[in-house]
């Protein structure tokens, strides 16, 4: 009789070879102590992160552990970077599928005879038709409701059914997703997570709200909620102050909307969008649309009205000062930085022949399919075209073209492009005339460098954050940076006037004359960086402490004159003497070191306790903004609410949309998930920075007389979005109207 072969294999060793193997992440972890009887949970130290304190639990929690799922464990640091940690999940899953596909032999047998490195015998019929046998009586075990192995088994059956229902799932929601065009970003956002974990938790049949419900009394109820969510915000202006940003567009509907944001430290909350269809849109009207904001806040909070330099704006600014003294108007710098850039553009006959030389060999180049793929051969930035609504939009373009420049050339001359039947015609002509001009090329670069300081002041002040008291300090360094490039480079380009300089200074100085006002000057009288003796010294005597201008001086006192009532002047101005001079309670030697090192709110707030009426008004003036940025960037959002695909909801009902939208990416932005983690910059599209417009190739309208569905006509194009299809209804020659 043939003797047969018998492995035999120690018990405790082959389920400590299945944990291996079946559960690979507790490699990863050193076992103390076991904890209860089930020999499943443990109390264990993770041996990647390294952390002080053990954790407690089955191989559940490990797995949660290291792969930040959450269920009441801290993440592993070590894997907060998402490749890590993918590595890791991908470990898992391969043990997983080794499992259940060993599972599935065991429950329903296999027609081939497991390997030899299986540790059986070599008789493979014998071992089939056991395991058919027990396949049988599991399944048996199962129908009797017995426990024990077969309930583990009936568990695994149970995983295989859920991991194809989980798959099914899966597969609906990324069909509703492309369905409606909806970014695949938006899995990022942490509201996406905060709605999968609520309809999980829902009650069994849970449907989803209908088409009324969501557009009336959720949406109204999600407003209400956010009202209450920026408590924090609107708690914090009494302090810090806030300035009232406006700004004017219009919608794809051609309505005239004015937009109205309040902008502190904590961020820049939505309030309304105002429809100025059939009105008037006088100084008197924008004024009182201010006003009502102002009163909405509080009118001890608000510190300015930020518009763009009009003058109906600055008429209607006017009538808010006149209102309330204690609150300035001041005209948004980016904007004034824009027109002194147009300025010296449209009085520069070489600068505009050059810009318009530039804006035909884009569009040349852009609008023909050939030469867009004969220039993308040689280079893989794209060409940027002017929008009107955008600031320095030439100078953008001059910039991109700078950039490419190797690429343009190399394209001009190659073979594909002189073969080309356009390249002949008059436009073909001129852009490689042009192209191939080095004398072209060096007014390109010299524009751009003696435009540059213009430019990158106007980069620093489009922001959110406080730049108030960096502003008067700000043009004065950017009128010499300009003057000195002129001076230096103008004597050996022969295309440059003599009085160039003087010419481009006297733009400069002109448009910063017609929007300073007493809020800068105070603003940068009252940034200690400003009298630090080594900040003043790296001018070469062309700075002085802000005491010691004569025009810082008088714009400190109209200032002083309209924030503080007579009984208090004389006190007013000994304090600020002593904080200029640095005497008494500012004589401190840690104030006067730490002048240009600290930030000037922090400083005031640690070098300020004796400025009975300094330190309080510092803080909220050195708090505000000096741009109207953030209304400007809330048109996009408008745009996405309101888009030419979704043209039928009522200005209402958008503004509704947007004040939800808006305040809750806020809200968002501000929390530190949004920083790190899963949900770092959720809303900030890696497909298309600009996550608005991403969306929606079809959406429901909502229009009041009934439901619809309105289907995109064309593709979506850069053109059709908020940026390039809004225009601007203040109009900066007339001031009684704006243009629309």
């Amino acid at each position: 009789m043939a003797s047969q072969t018998v492995v035999s294999s120690n018990p405790r060793a082959a389920e400590v070879n299945k944990q291996q193997e079946y559960y690979p992440l507790w490699r990863h972890v050193t076992k103390v102590k076991a904890l209860g009887a089930g020999g499943g949970s443990w109390e264990w130290n993770c041996n990647l992160c390294k952390k002080d304190k053990n954790f407690k639990g089955s191989y559940t929690r490990v797995k949660a552990h290291i792969l930040h799922e959450g269920k009441g464990v801290e993440g592993c640091r070590h894997t907060l970077d998402l490749q890590v940690r993918d590595r890791f999940q991908k470990e898992h899953d391969d043990a997983q599928k080794v499992k259940d596909k060993r599972a599935k032999i065991s429950m329903h047998g296999s027609s081939k005879p497991p390997p030899p490195s299986l540790g059986v015998s070599n008789e493979p019929r014998i071992v089939h038709e056991a395991r058919k046998r027990r396949a049988i009586e599991v399944e048996n075990e199962i129908a009797k409701g017995l426990g024990g192995r077969a309930a583990a088994s009936e568990s695994r059956l149970l995983k295989m059914f859920n991991n194809t229902k989980r798959e099914e799932t899966e597969s609906r929601v990324a069909r509703a997703i492309f369905a409606c065009g909806i970014p695949f970003n938006v899995v990022r956002s942490p509201y996406w997570k905060d709605m999968v974990k609520a309809i999980n938790e829902a009650p069994q049949g849970f449907k989803g709200p209908n088409y009324e419900k969501l557009r009336t009394v959720l949406l109204q109820k999600e407003k209400s909620l956010i009202h209450d969510i920026l408590k924090p915000v609107r708690s914090s202006w009494t302090s810090s102050g806030v300035s009232i940003v406006s700004d004017g567009w219009t919608d794809t509907k051609r309505r005239p909307l004015i937009n109205v944001i309040a902008s502190s430290p904590k961020g820049a909350m939505f309030l309304r969008a105002e429809d100025c269809s059939g009105e008037v849109k006088d100084s008197k009207f924008i004024a009182d649309i201010l006003i009502s904001a102002i009163e909405q806040v509080g009118p001890a909070n608000v510190v300015q009205v930020i518009t763009d330099n009009a003058p109906v704006c600055k008429a209607a600014g006017l009538i808010v000062e006149s209102r309330y003294n204690h609150i300035f108007w001041t005209p948004c710098i980016v904007h004034n930085l824009n027109l002194i850039l147009e300025e010296i553009e449209a009085k520069t006959e070489w600068i505009k022949e050059l810009t318009g030389q530039a804006r035909e060999i884009v569009k040349f180049i852009t609008n023909h399919h050939q030469s867009q793929a004969m220039y993308r051969e040689y280079s893989k930035l794209e060409l940027l075209k002017v929008a009107e609504t955008r600031y320095a939009s030439n100078f953008i373009m001059l910039r991109r073209l700078v950039e490419v420049k190797s690429a343009l050339m190399s394209m001009v001359v190659g073979v594909t492009w002189v073969e080309w039947r356009q390249s002949d015609s008059e436009r073909g002509s001129m852009v490689r005339r042009v192209l191939i001009d080095e004398d072209w090329w060096s007014k390109v670069e010299f524009l751009l460098k003696f435009t540059s300081p213009a430019f990158e002041l106007l980069r620093a002040a489009d922001t959110d954050r406080p730049f108030l008291g960096e502003i008067y300090d700000g043009m004065d360094t950017m009128v010499e940076k300009t003057v000195e490039i002129i001076t230096q480079e103008a004597p050996t380009l022969f295309f440059v006037e003599v009085d160039f300089v003087e010419h481009v200074r006297s733009i400069i100085v002109t448009r910063w004359n017609g929007f300073n006002t007493p809020l800068h000057t105070l603003a940068h009288a009252l940034n200690p960086k400003f009298y630090d003796e080594d900040f003043i010294a790296l001018s070469n005597g062309k700075r002085k402490a802000p005491h010691k201008d004569k025009e810082v001086a008088t714009g400190v006192k109209k200032a002083f004159q309209r924030l503080f009532p007579s009984s208090e002047q004389t006190d007013v101005r000994e304090e600020f003497a002593c904080f200029a001079a640095g005497l008494e309670d500012f004589a401190d030697m840690s104030a006067l070191e730490e002048r240009s090192t600290m930030d000037p709110i922090k400083w005031w707030t640690c070098h300020g306790a004796n400025g009975v009426y300094l330190q309080s008004l510092a803080t909220r003036i050195l708090s505000q903004v000096a741009s109207s940025s953030s209304a400007e960037r809330n048109w996009s959002t408008y745009g996405f609410i309101h888009s030419v695909k979704r043209n039928r909801l009522g200005s209402q009902k958008a503004e509704d949309l947007v004040y939800v939208h808006s305040n809750l990416r806020l809200v968002s932005r501000k929390g530190e998930e949004y920083t790190s983690g899963p949900h770092k910059e959720w809303d900030v599209d890696a497909e298309n920075p600009d996550l608005e417009l991403s969306l929606s190739a079809l959406d429901i309208d909502d229009d009041a007389s009934g439901s619809g569905i309105q289907a995109a006509s064309s593709s979506h194009r850069g053109s059709s979005s908020a940026e390039h299809a809004s225009c601007s209804i203040f109009d900066d020659e007339d001031e009684d109207q704006y243009e629309y």
